[in-house]
């Protein structure tokens, strides 16, 4: 997860670092940032171009800002049906929460995933076309 300085910590910063002084004792103390929280979500969501490979049956698992994701198994799609209008698997990935992205390929399709590990999310492996 990415650290960022919250917006009060890095004004502080910058009029500390620019304070000028008259005598010639030690220079100024810099403001420490303040640590965000581990479990805070990030300010500026995680995004990436790249492919979404589908097969027969079922969208594969997609790694994604560190992670394996996958859609849920009731949104599942494949070439052999159900694939979203104008899918192309090629587009833009985004993380849109704390357990959920959004894809949105070049066609238009928008899919929506969730990290492996969520329980809407069966393995691939595990299961079979009806």
């Amino acid at each position: 997860m990415r650290r960022l300085l919250a917006p009060a910590a890095a004004a502080a910063l910058l009029l500390t670092g620019c304070a000028a002084t008259t005598d010639s004792g030690p220079p100024p103390q810099r403001a420490e940032p303040a640590p965000v929280a581990a479990d805070s979500p990030s300010p500026t969501p995680a995004s990436a171009r790249g492919e979404v490979a589908v097969g027969h049956c079922f969208v594969l698992p997609v790694e994604f800002d560190g992670e394996l994701w996958n859609v849920p198994f009731e949104g599942q799609f494949g070439w052999g049906g159900g694939q979203p209008r104008g899918w192309r698997g090629v587009g833009v990935m985004a993380r849109v929460g704390e357990r959920e992205a959004r894809f949105v390929d070049r066609g238009g399709a928008t899919v929506e995933f969730r990290p492996v590990t969520d329980p809407t999310v069966r393995r691939v492996e595990e299961a079979w076309c009806a």
